[in-house]
């Protein structure tokens, strides 16, 4: 049985190399596996159909009586400029599926019928996971934080493995070092304020060494090249914060004492990275979680 995972935008590679999938268009991967944990998708459907399509009428009218219970509801997923809202292709959609003997009802309903439109592309499918992004663990959220999917593609960017030590030197909520501890038991995060990142960790049920602690303290903590792998989302310029530029000094500095193997830096503007560190950079990538653009830039000392 065929299935569609979607993904984070740009890290496509990573999400097939967990499902042992292929890409089929950008965020979407087709598999035939089953993940007992997948760490970077978001939504899973049983694939019924798929094709290219030009106006709505065109998404609907390859709805076929597919194997799913009497009683659903229809569900569309829309990326892309069109015409169109997602709305109005459930609407379509509902009419035909009724027309062929279904009952579609938004409440009281036993199978999802879910439309994938991305671009000219149109998926088909049985939904059977959704919104696997929405950790349970993350009762304490913080502003500025990222989703669960990007801190865990950007971890296996760097290949993180078991029995090394990680550190997010900028924790907030704790997500990315929550991740972490799926693929390491030494993971640290530090923060002025690690609370909602302890409170998240205890939730999930995570070992995770969480302190407060200042950028100052880096090298006081971790003596020099003893941290594997590091990975935080550094914040940018914005109205609130004008410069970047001392806590970025400061950020590196650190880290460049500390560091074993790979920075991996998730940054809303890239451009001002380079010319605070001499970690050479060795792979730089744009990627989409929903709407919003990231940049993720990986670093790694010279020998």
């Amino acid at each position: 049985m065929e299935k569609i995972a979607t993904c984070i935008q740009g890290f496509e590679d990573i999400a097939a190399k967990e499902l042992k999938g292929k890409k089929v268009c950008k965020g979407r991967i087709i598999f035939s596996t089953n993940p007992k944990n997948p760490r970077t998708l978001n939504n899973i459907y049983e694939l019924f159909k798929e094709f290219k399509f030009n106006t709505i009428e065109d998404t609907t009218k390859k709805i076929i009586k597919f194997k799913l219970n009497k009683k659903i509801k229809v569900s569309c997923n829309r990326e892309g400029n069109h015409n169109f809202k997602s709305v109005d292709v459930e609407k379509l959609a509902s009419k035909k599926l009724r027309e062929l003997g279904f009952q579609v009802d938004f409440k009281d309903y036993k199978d999802t019928f879910y439309i994938d439109i991305i671009d000219d592309y149109c998926f088909f499918g049985k939904l059977l996971k959704e919104n696997l992004c929405k950790r349970d663990y993350r009762v304490k959220l913080i502003s500025g934080t990222i989703n669960a999917c990007l801190a865990a593609s950007t971890l296996k960017l760097i290949n993180l493995k078991k029995g090394e030590t990680f550190l997010d030197p900028l924790c907030k909520d704790g997500v990315i070092a929550i991740e972490a501890s799926y693929l390491t038991s030494k993971s640290h995060g530090f923060g002025l304020d690690v609370y909602a990142a302890r409170i998240n960790a205890k939730i999930g049920k995570r070992k995770v060494n969480f302190e407060k602690y200042d950028l100052d303290w880096l090298t006081t903590k971790f003596t020099e090249n003893s941290v594997d792998k590091i990975t935080t989302f550094l914040p940018s310029p914005s109205k609130r914060r004008k410069s970047v530029n001392s806590l970025y000094r400061k950020f590196f500095h650190s880290v460049e004492i500390i560091l074993k193997g790979k920075l991996a830096i998730i940054s809303q503007k890239a451009d001002l990275l380079e010319k605070f560190t001499d970690l050479k950079l060795i792979e730089k990538r744009e990627v989409y979680s929903g709407n919003q653009r990231f940049f993720i830039s990986v670093f790694e000392k010279a020998m």
